[in-house]
Parts: C-alpha cells; sequence; structure tokens
C-alpha cells in the first residue's frame, strides 16, 4: 500500500459513470453553522465578515457533503411520509 498521496501506485476511488462530477461554478451558495459558502468562488466567509479562500478540492468535500446530506434528508423524510 502507498504511504504518500502523490505516489503513482496508490489507488483510485472507484469512479461510478452514472454520477456527474460537480462543478463548482454552478453550485450555489449554502450556509454551514455560521459559515457562508461560495463555492464558485471557493470563498467561505465568517460571521465576521472574513473571507478565506479554499483549495477547490476542500470545497468539493463541502460541497459533496452538502448534497449527500440533503439526498440522505430527502429520502428519510420521503421514507416517514410513507409510514
Amino acid at each position: 500500500m502507498p504511504d504518500k498521496v502523490g505516489d503513482e501506485t496508490a489507488r483510485e476511488a472507484p469512479f461510478d459513470e452514472d454520477v456527474a462530477p460537480l462543478d463548482l461554478a454552478l453550485e450555489p451558495a449554502f450556509h454551514l453553522g455560521a459559515l457562508w459558502i461560495e463555492p464558485g468562488a471557493t470563498m467561505v466567509v465568517d460571521a465576521a465578515g472574513a473571507r478565506r479562500k479554499l483549495e477547490p478540492k476542500v470545497m468539493l468535500v463541502l460541497v459533496s457533503d452538502r448534497l449527500t446530506t440533503a439526498q440522505h434528508d430527502k429520502s428519510h423524510r420521503l421514507e416517514s411520509d410513507a409510514v
């Protein structure tokens, strides 16, 4: 097993052909607790108004988590409505 990220022999995560890659420029801004997340600008704004630039991969994690949580909440509501 490779011990560093840049190792060319590192295994890549499985690719799901049914899932389109995220385009940060198309993702809407959203709140995450007290933070305002702007995916297209890869910026986070805190409650005091301080802006911080994030690496695109970090922003992808935040957006992916938001989308996964939203999908989970939606399916949970559907299950609750069916009962």
